[in-house]
């Protein structure tokens, strides 16, 4: 597996800020880049993925974690699955933060992805968005047919990295 731009500008940012104890969740993890390095940083790291992919993210996770270091949890978390996203707060219980690199790949997920991150209840969602044909503008009504509020944390060539926080009257989750 390879480690995607957007994965490592997402990292870049998750560093510069303190992650301590917080407990954090990588949606479509992939390589998980941004989730080893938060779980080397100090932060309860699942990561997650579908279940075919989820070994090879086990085997990076393995080569990159030292001994001292809290191992990260993967779990299976399949986008739109209420019974997943359930089982992973019953487990795990609510993330303070979660993450994604990339994860906005092809406008029919998008529905999906939100709906994932709404069940979830995080307090606070940071995701590395890439910025190709319309998934900019689905992304950003998506955002808003959600009542969350964007900012946005940095842009580097055709990647932005968006915080997302509930709205004052969406206290459902983020």
């Amino acid at each position: 597996m390879g480690v995607w731009p957007a994965a490592r500008l997402l990292t870049q940012y998750l560093l510069s800020r303190s992650l301590k104890d917080l407990k954090v969740v990588e949606l479509g993890a992939g390589a998980g880049l941004p989730g080893i390095a938060a779980a080397r940083h100090g932060a309860n790291v699942v990561l997650t993925e579908l279940p075919w992919i989820l070994p090879l993210t086990g085997y990076n996770v393995q080569a990159n974690i030292p001994e001292h270091v809290a191992q990260p949890h993967l779990a299976t978390l399949r986008w739109g699955s209420a019974d997943d996203a359930a089982a992973l707060r019953a487990k795990y219980g609510c993330p303070d933060l979660v993450i994604g690199a990339d994860v906005a790949y092809r406008d029919d997920e998008i529905q999906l992805l939100f709906t994932t991150i709404k069940q979830l209840c995080a307090r606070e969602v940071i995701l590395s968005v890439v910025k190709r044909e319309d998934i900019a503008s689905d992304f950003c009504k998506a955002v808003a047919n959600f009542n969350w509020h964007p900012e946005v944390l940095g842009f580097e060539k055709n990647i932005c990295i968006f915080r997302l926080c509930p709205t004052a009257h969406n206290t459902g989750g983020a």
